[in-house]
């Protein structure tokens, strides 16, 4: 007992240092046994700093709301203490929470009332540290010039107080004031100080930032090679401290930067590390956030069995008193038996109600740890749904060709993840000065033509063109920032989020709801998430047009090749035949005139066999419509039978036949057909696809000139024929003369869908 208060304070100390090196659990544990200790001494300002340990890290795991209660005890045993200094540091934790939880107006209202008291009481670590914190809240934000008086008084009592540990993070803040304000010569100046100080102090989380400030600052003067060099600087230095938050920033950084300088693979391979960091972040705090759950439960189980085990001891107590006077009553045996019964009695009792007491406290515990399992579950059906909806808007994006179609299948979803009541999605229009409405969901009709043409504001188009957070408000008809056509009259809750393509933005995510309840940290990343998967989308989008802007340019220029290697050479022979038989009729010579007329009839024939072969290569496939044996019929109507070729054709129904193998048996036959047109100069031709034996059978013969199979190596149409057929697991022959035509021979598996 008389060292009781120096184990409490050794304990609060232990606690601190475990914070800060990141050991929550131990740390939470250690403050937890302090807090006791105080509690029991009535020692206020020692709770003051125990619950000061634990709201810090309760907030550095993300639990704002425990974070904020804590803080609350903190100001109030603070204030019972009457330590100003205390109730000033309290006060600068709140506005640290307010600003995490986007709740600014209210971090900036309480750190400029804590100036002043931090003023009042001669405390210049208080006042620098709210000046510090209140540029922050303002460069978020956006009131810069704001920004740049607070971080500059935050470096005038720095420096008067002879705060050299802090000098490096004002002189970042002064610097980010001024970059964002576009002075840029005066930021890197100032940034350049902050950079030698930190140095000098071997501060390297510190150094790490300011070369990412550095490299902002020359990306923002599109002197991309300086950017690269500082962020890649920044990136060494926060690797060496295992800094993520810098790494997060400073990758995502670098893959914009190698975009604009049309690097892609660089960009792309920076902005995996980006991804991969953010996630291994999160997944570390959710870590952190557990073990002090854990820590929580395990201190009250261990408080709840130190009372169990107290009781113990006094039911043990008592049966060694009773036991003695049992001995005693021994020696007076008229009143043994009578005292016993009522000894009995009263264990009996003690022991019922020890039982009923151990029996609430698990059926209580049972009722926690079972409201805890309930809570998870809700998380993981909100991240389930959250799942989905990115599912959906990248498989529809995937197969849905028009845009439209995919915002109105997938904003109901949206709409339901985001819990919202509204949700609208604006593009910038061609000369990007308004946005245009692309797609709405629940827009009331009064609103609706209000919302199609937003034309920009110069705040809003700062806001809209830089990489900013989103737009987060509970009093909508009071943000500036959001143009006027955005505040819709009964709605109080708005957030926007920007659509970006790489680093361009490219319009704006928009969602509405009537109650003041504010979007939470999870909501705000998910609308974030969302709007990046949107700019993906529009980006895939406009590959997609591309792509088929070049299919279409190569099919032209496979048709001019093929004119210009079949009919433009065939036009010319008959042009030379013509001119032959004039003037063999010139001359009175029939024989050459005769031999003439032949060869441009043949001639003739063959570009006409050439044409409507073309023709029909430019009309769509008939076999998705007609079926296969349809589809092959129409084909020798179209070409074989206007080209004046005799048919000898014998086609079996073949049903039920597997949807692959009827597409290669089209293209076999097709193939073939097309060599006959072009190459065989034949009169008559015969078709057979018949089944028997399990297998199909194909004949294709024609009478024309033939060739010789040892000499003739065979062109891309024989070749895409064996192919086929090998995949149909099928066996070719093909055998011809010169001058006796040629024979086509195939066997294949017949195979059904079933099969």
């Amino acid at each position: 007992a008389p060292y009781a208060a120096g184990m409490a304070y050794g304990l609060r100390t232990q606690g601190y240092i475990n914070q800060r090196l990141g050991d929550y659990a131990l740390g939470l544990t250690q403050l937890l046994q302090a807090q006791d200790l105080f509690e029991s001494l009535d020692l206020w300002d020692g709770l003051a700093d125990v619950f000061d340990g634990q709201a810090g890290i309760y907030a550095q795991t993300g639990q704002y709301p425990e974070a904020l209660d804590l803080t609350h005890r903190q100001l109030a045993a603070a204030q019972r203490a009457g330590d100003r200094r205390r109730i000033a540091n309290a006060y600068n934790n709140l506005a640290a929470i307010y600003g995490d939880t986007r709740d600014h107006a209210r971090a900036i209202a309480t750190l400029r009332q804590n100036l002043q008291l931090a003023a009042d009481i001669g405390y210049p670590r208080i006042e620098f540290l709210s000046s510090a914190n209140l540029a922050e809240m303002q460069l978020e934000t956006g009131d810069y010039a704001e920004a740049l008086a607070s971080a500059g008084r935050a470096l005038r009592v720095c420096r008067e107080a002879s705060f050299e540990l802090f000098e490096a993070h004002a002189l970042e803040l002064v610097g980010r004031s001024y970059q964002k304000l576009g002075d840029y010569p005066q930021a890197i100046a100032l940034l350049e100080q902050a950079l030698a100080s930190a140095t000098k102090l071997d501060a390297r989380v510190t150094a790490a930032q300011v070369l990412l400030d550095i490299g902002e600052a020359y990306r923002d003067m599109q002197q991309l090679d300086h950017a690269l060099d500082f962020v890649q600087r920044s990136v060494e230095v926060a690797q060496a401290v295992d800094s993520r938050s810098v790494l997060v920033e400073a990758h995502l950084l670098l893959s914009g930067l190698y975009e604009q300088q049309g690097d892609l693979a660089p960009a792309l391979a920076h902005f995996k590390q980006h991804n991969a960091l953010k996630e291994a972040v999160f997944g570390e705090r959710a870590y952190q956030r557990l073990k002090v759950l854990q820590v929580v439960h395990d201190t009250a189980t261990a408080r709840h069995e130190a009372e169990i085990l107290q009781l113990k001891t006094q039911q043990l107590e008592r049966e060694i008193d009773e036991q003695r006077q049992v001995e005693g009553f021994l020696q007076a045996a008229r009143d043994s038996l009578e005292e016993q019964v009522q000894a009995r009695t009263s264990e009996l009792s003690d022991t019922i109600a020890l039982l009923h007491q151990e029996i609430a406290e698990r059926e209580r515990a049972e009722a926690e740890i079972q409201q805890l399992v309930e809570t998870l579950e809700q998380r993981v059906a909100a991240r389930t749904d959250e799942l989905a909806t990115f599912f959906d808007l990248t498989l529809l994006a995937g197969q849905v060709a028009n845009l439209e179609d995919v915002f109105d299948q997938v904003l109901p979803r949206i709409t339901e993840a985001t819990r919202s009541r509204v949700i609208c999605i604006h593009l910038l229009d061609a000369d990007r000065t308004a946005l245009r409405l692309v797609a709405q969901e629940n827009i009331p009709a009064e609103a609706q033509a209000q919302l199609q043409t937003v034309e920009l504001s110069p705040e809003f188009q700062r806001w809209l063109h830089q990489a900013n957070d989103p737009l987060v408000t509970t009093a909508l008809s009071h943000m500036a920032t959001v143009p006027a056509v955005f505040r819709l009259p009964g709605f109080q809750t708005f957030l926007g989020a920007q659509i970006r393509m790489g680093q361009r933005a490219e319009g704006m995510l928009s969602c509405f709801r009537f109650t003041s309840r504010g979007f939470g940290v999870d909501e705000v990343a998910l609308v974030m998430a969302l709007a990046e998967q949107i700019g993906m989308m529009l980006e895939n989008h406009r590959l997609r047009q591309n792509a088929e802007a070049m299919a279409v340019l190569e099919e032209r220029q496979r048709l001019a090749r093929d004119l210009h290697d079949s009919v433009s050479q065939s036009l010319y022979s008959l042009s030379l035949f013509s001119r032959a038989g004039r003037e063999a009729a010139e001359d009175g010579d029939m024989d050459r005139l005769n031999h003439s007329l032949a060869e441009l009839e043949r001639n003739t024939l063959h570009t006409l066999r050439e044409m409507r072969l073309l023709l029909y290569e430019l009309r769509p496939a008939d076999l998705e419509r007609e079926g296969l044996v349809q589809a092959v019929q129409l084909r020798l109507n179209t070409v074989e039978r206007r080209a004046g070729l005799q048919l000898d054709v014998q086609l079996d129904e073949l049903p039920g036949l597997s949807r692959s193998g009827e597409v290669d048996l089209y293209h076999i036959i097709v193939e073939a057909l097309n060599n006959v047109v072009k190459h065989a100069a034949a009169t008559h031709l015969t078709l057979q696809l018949t089944y028997a034996g399990g297998c199909l059978h194909l004949h294709i013969a024609d009478d024309g000139q033939g060739f010789d199979p040892v000499q003739a190596g065979g062109g891309m149409g024989l070749r895409n024929i064996r192919e086929r057929v090998a995949r149909l697991d099928g066996r070719l022959s093909i055998s011809s003369e010169p001058g006796r035509g040629t024979w086509l021979e195939a066997a294949i598996p017949y195979r059904t869908e079933i099969s």
